[in-house]
C-alpha cells in the first residue's frame, strides 16, 4: 500500500470513528447501528464493513481513539507547562476543558462506554488505564508540591482524587445542562478548590471570579405568581439565592423566552400533558350547549378524552370519555345527544347519564364485577358564569372563580350566564405549529401593526396588555372614530350599535382575556368567542372554540356578528402565516432563546408559568434523549430544597 493510500485509509477510519461518537451521543449505545454510523458519516453501510469487521470492532476502536485523544491532549499541555508542578496541574485542568474533549458528543460517548465497561472487559481495561494514568499524573505533581509545604504525604492522593471527582462532576453537568454551561466558571471553581487546600501553591493562579452559571428557575408559594430566581447550577448547601427582580415593567425585559427545543420535543410534550394540562381548568362548553338530558359536549386535550353530559336530574357532569370495558370512545364528535343512556359502540355496554354502569352485554360471560364501582371515571367540574370547566387532576390549585376574580366586576355586565350559542362548537384544521407558539402569538399585541393591518386600521395603537395573577392576562383595545377604508372593517365600525347592558367604555371595546395554559375569551360588544389552542402532538396544534351572545334580533347586530367573524377569519389566516414562520425558525438550528419587549408582558408571564411547572425549560439546550423527565425531576427537587 502506498503512503498516500495508507493516509487516505487512516482519514476514512477517523471519519467513521467521529461518526460513531456522534451516533452514540445522539442514539445511545444500544440503539446505535452500523447504518446509523454510515448515515452520520455520509457513507454506505458497505464502506463501514470494509474498514471495520464488526460493530464490536468499530466500538472498541472508537473507545481507544477517545482515550488516546484525551491522554494526548493532557501530555501535550502538561509538557508545555514546564517543570513547575503547580503550572503542570493547572495545565492539566485547562487540557481537561479543551473544547476538543469538553463537548456534549464526546462526553456523552465516553459516559456510554463507562456504563458498558462492567460487561465488556476490553472497555473496562481501557477506561482503567486512562483513569490510573490521569490520577498518577495529578497525584505525582501534587506530591511534589506537598514536599515543599511539609504536609503529610498521604494528602496528595486525597487532593488529586477530589480534584478528579470535581472534574468528572462538571463533565456530567455539561451533559445535563448543555454547551451553554459556563467554561470560565468551571475552570475558576477547580483552581479555587486547589487554592483553598494549597494556597501557597495555587493562590497565584486564581483569576477574577467568573460568574456562576445559572438556571432561570421559579420559586414561590404559588407558581403562577413566581418571578425568576437565579439558582446556581453548582449551588452548595447554604448558598444564598439572589433576590428576585422587582415586579412591574421590568418583568418582560428580565426574562428570556422559552428555548426553541421545547416547541417540538416528544418528552417535553409528555411532561406538559402531565404537569400542565392535567392540573389546569379547561372550558368544555356552556350550560346552554347541553340543555336537555343526554346532551353532551366533548373535549380532546392531548391524549385525554373528556365528555360533559346533562343527566336526568338536570345536573351537568363530566367523565373520561372512555368505556370501562375496553376504552372505546363513548361520545362521538364535539357535541350530540344520547337519547336514553350512553351506549358503547364497540360491545354495547351502557351507562346512565350520571355515569353509573347500567348494563353489560352478555354480562354472564364476565367474572363477578361490582357494577356500583365500575361506572365512568368522573372529573372535577366548575360552572363559572354559565361556562362548564373541567380539571383532570386536582392539585389543590385555585378555582376558576378565584382565577378570574380580578376581572369579575368588569365582566359582570356582559351576562355570560344568559348567553346562548350562536353556532356549533367548531374545530380548526390541525396545523404544524406547537400550541405554545400559537399562544405566544395570541398573548402579545406587539405584532399588530406589521402583522395585522386590518386590526391596526380599526384600533391603531390602542392595545394595552396586562398580566395578572394565576396566569390570567388581558388585552384592551378601542375602535377608532374614523372608520377603516376596507369595507368589512369600516362597515362594522359604522353599524355597531349601542348595548344598554354595557358601560360606556365597553361599547366599542374588543377585550381579550387569557387563561393559563391555553384558553381565551375574546369579548366583543356583540358576542364572546371562547377557544382553546389544543395540543395535538409535539409541534402540532388545533384551535377549538365556540361563539355565544345574548339574544338580540336587531339586524345591525346580526350584520356586525357576521362582519366580526369575517374580520377575525382574516386575522386567523395572518396569524397562521406568522406562527408558521416562527415554528420554522425555532427548528432551524441557530436560535435558542430571545428577550421580551415591555409590550409582551403577558407572554413573559406565560413563559414564566411554564418554567415554574417544568424547570427543565430553563435549559437552553435539550438534555440527551430519554433524560428530559429525569432532569426535570432533579431540577424540581432542587427548587423544592431551595424554597425551604
Amino acid at each position: 500500500m502506498t503512503a498516500k493510500a495508507a493516509e487516505k485509509k487512516d482519514v476514512r477510519r477517523k471519519d467513521l470513528i467521529e461518526a460513531t461518537i456522534s451516533a452514540i451521543a445522539h442514539n445511545g449505545f444500544a440503539r446505535t447501528t452500523l447504518a446509523d454510523v454510515a448515515a452520520a458519516a455520509g457513507l454506505s453501510r458497505g464502506i463501514v464493513n470494509f474498514y471495520f469487521e464488526s460493530k464490536d470492532d468499530l466500538f472498541l476502536e472508537t473507545l481507544r481513539y477517545l482515550a488516546e485523544e484525551y491522554a494526548g491532549l493532557i501530555r501535550a499541555a502538561v509538557d508545555a507547562a514546564g517543570s513547575d508542578p503547580a503550572a503542570r496541574v493547572v495545565a492539566f485542568i485547562d487540557a481537561d476543558l479543551n473544547p476538543r474533549v469538553w463537548n456534549l458528543d464526546r462526553i456523552a460517548a465516553w459516559v456510554a462506554f463507562l456504563a458498558e465497561s462492567k460487561s465488556h472487559p476490553d472497555y473496562r481495561e481501557i477506561c482503567r488505564r486512562y483513569d490510573v494514568a490521569s490520577a498518577e499524573e495529578l497525584s505525582n505533581q501534587i506530591e511534589l508540591l506537598i514536599l515543599r509545604s511539609g504536609r503529610p504525604s498521604s494528602d496528595g492522593v486525597v487532593i488529586a482524587r477530589c480534584l478528579s471527582a470535581m472534574q468528572q462532576g462538571f463533565w456530567y453537568d455539561l451533559l445535563f445542562y448543555g454547551e451553554s454551561y459556563d467554561h470560565a466558571f468551571v475552570r475558576g471553581a477547580l483552581v479555587d478548590y486547589l487554592a483553598r487546600v494549597m494556597p501557597e501553591s495555587f493562590d497565584s493562579y486564581r483569576r477574577a471570579p467568573a460568574q456562576r452559571p445559572t438556571l432561570s428557575v421559579y420559586t414561590a408559594g404559588g407558581a403562577d405568581d413566581a418571578l425568576p430566581r437565579e439558582l446556581p447550577l453548582t449551588a452548595l448547601p447554604g448558598d444564598p439565592l439572589p433576590e428576585p427582580p422587582a415586579t412591574g415593567s421590568t418583568l418582560a425585559g428580565g426574562v428570556k423566552t422559552l428555548p426553541a427545543w421545547t416547541y417540538k420535543n416528544d418528552e417535553f410534550y409528555q411532561l406538559e400533558t402531565e404537569h400542565i394540562f392535567d392540573t389546569h381548568w379547561q372550558v368544555v362548553c356552556h350550560l346552554n350547549d347541553v340543555k336537555k338530558a343526554g346532551d353532551y359536549a366533548t373535549l380532546d386535550l392531548a391524549t385525554r378524552r373528556v365528555a360533559v353530559i346533562r343527566d336526568k336530574a338536570g345536573d351537568v357532569r363530566a367523565f373520561h370519555n372512555v368505556c370501562r370495558h375496553r376504552a372505546a370512545r363513548l361520545c362521538p364528535g364535539k357535541h350530540g345527544n344520547h337519547r336514553f343512556n350512553i351506549v358503547c359502540p364497540y360491545h354495547g355496554w351502557s351507562y346512565n347519564f350520571d355515569g353509573t354502569l347500567r348494563a353489560m352485554s352478555e354480562g354472564h360471560t364476565f367474572p363477578e364485577i361490582d357494577t356500583d364501582k365500575f361506572g365512568l371515571w368522573e372529573i372535577d367540574t366548575e360552572i363559572w358564569n354559565g361556562f362548564v370547566f373541567v380539571r383532570l387532576k386536582n392539585d389543590d390549585g385555585p378555582s376558576v372563580e378565584q382565577i378570574m376574580a380580578p376581572y369579575a366586576e368588569e365582566l359582570a355586565p356582559y351576562r355570560f350566564a344568559e348567553m346562548e350559542p350562536i353556532g356549533p362548537i367548531w374545530t380548526g384544521p390541525v396545523v404544524n405549529t406547537d400550541w405554545k407558539n400559537t399562544m405566544d402569538n395570541y398573548l402579545e399585541g406587539y405584532h399588530i401593526n406589521p402583522g395585522h393591518p386590518g386590526l391596526f386600521r380599526m384600533f391603531g395603537n390602542s392595545y394595552v396588555t396586562e398580566a395578572n395573577e394565576h396566569g390570567t392576562g388581558r388585552a384592551f383595545s378601542v375602535l377608532k372614530d374614523e372608520p377603516s377604508s376596507v369595507w368589512a372593517e369600516g362597515l362594522y365600525m359604522k353599524l355597531l350599535p349601542s348595548f344598554d347592558h354595557l358601560p360606556e367604555e365597553r361599547q366599542r371595546a374588543w377585550v381579550y382575556y387569557s387563561l393559563f395554559p391555553n384558553m381565551a375569551f375574546d369579548v366583543y360588544p356583540d358576542q364572546v368567542t371562547v377557544f382553546h389552542v389544543m395540543p395535538i402532538a409535539p409541534g402540532k396544534s388545533q384551535v377549538v372554540g365556540g361563539a355565544y351572545a345574548l339574544p338580540d334580533a336587531r339586524r345591525e347586530v346580526k350584520a356586525c356578528r357576521w362582519l366580526s367573524n369575517r374580520i377575525n377569519h382574516q386575522v386567523w389566516l395572518e396569524d397562521n402565516e406568522l406562527t408558521d414562520l416562527v415554528q420554522e425558525g425555532l427548528q432551524s438550528g441557530p436560535y435558542t432563546t430571545g428577550y421580551f419587549s415591555e409590550k409582551e408582558v403577558c407572554l413573559a408571564r406565560f413563559h414564566q408559568n411554564i418554567r415554574a411547572r417544568l424547570p427543565v425549560a430553563t435549559l437552553d439546550r435539550v438534555p440527551h434523549e430519554g433524560n428530559v423527565a429525569d432532569v426535570n425531576a432533579q431540577l424540581s427537587r432542587r427548587l423544592a430544597e431551595a424554597a425551604e
